[in-house]
């Protein structure tokens, strides 16, 4: 038998993970950022031993063995084994969960499979309850279960899965103050969700706070000089329906006339305004 630690088993499923998924934008969780070694071996824990040939360290095999989603798979086995060996009290479990959570929402996205998500959401939240504010890996973990939240309502459309999530990105906004990097996407889930259960529910305060979050995003925008950024946004707000506010209409003709002129505007309008 061999005796692995957590961390060479975070180290092996990252490895797997970031070869496999690099490129789709989902990896940046995918790494540990508070691994600590802990045995696999500890006396009274033999079960935790893994052999040499486990399936998810072993040879890679054949295509056909593994299929052309391995990597994943073999990366999901290793974080339950770093899962199982961070009980309750660890203090790196968070991690492990955040980690597991991750890849069975990738899982999720690959075979559509509800389950993998249910249990993501489960372990998102277990993570979230370990990260209170001011814990370094809050923001992270919100906007995940967030995500996760949201990915199921538009499956099964369970209005207190689009609540939750909502709840979420609040409060993932307000770790993101003005100049933060994520602020943006912040603001735009933030909006996205407003809006879409103003569409349910037809609340209008959901959609009056829905254009306004979009405003900020366009403000910041025009801010940052990113003008084609800011008209995008402020058309987003202008296509949600008559009330919103002349603001954001002569802040979106503004951008617009720094860099053309007043016929780009009505040219401009004439696409917002068409059904």
């Amino acid at each position: 038998m061999m005796c692995l630690s957590a961390e060479q088993l975070h180290s092996w499923a990252d490895s797997e993970s970031l070869a496999a998924f690099q490129e789709k934008g989902n990896t940046e969780e995918a790494i540990d950022p508070d691994r600590e070694v802990l045995q696999v071996c500890p006396p009274g824990h033999s079960i935790q031993s893994v052999p040499p040939t486990h399936p998810a360290i072993g040879p890679r095999g054949s295509s056909n063995q593994f299929g052309a989603t391995s990597d994943l798979e073999r990366a999901i086995v290793l974080y339950r084994e770093a899962l199982d060996i961070r009980p309750q009290g660890h203090p790196a479990r968070s991690s492990s969960l955040n980690s597991l959570a991750v890849g069975l929402s990738i899982r999720y996205q690959q075979r559509g499979t509800i389950e993998d998500l249910d249990e993501a959401i489960v372990l998102g939240r277990e993570a979230l309850a370990l990260r209170p504010r001011g814990h370094r890996g809050r923001l992270v973990s919100l906007n995940n279960l967030a995500v996760d939240l949201s990915t199921r309502y538009k499956q099964l459309s369970r209005i207190d899965d689009l609540n939750e999530a909502i709840v979420l990105e609040r409060e993932v906004l307000d770790l993101c103050s003005h100049g933060h990097p994520d602020r943006s996407m912040s603001l735009n889930n933030l909006a996205i969700g407003l809006s879409t259960r103003y569409k349910q529910l037809s609340r209008i305060e959901d959609l009056n706070e829905a254009i306004t979050t979009l405003e900020m995003v366009g403000d910041d925008a025009s801010s940052a000089g990113k003008q084609d950024e800011a008209v995008a946004t402020y058309s987003a707000a202008l296509s949600l329906g008559p009330t919103v506010p002349n603001a954001v209409m002569i802040k979106w003709a503004n951008v617009i006339l720094k860099r053309g002129s007043a016929l780009d505007v009505l040219s401009a309008a004439t696409k917002v305004c068409s059904p």
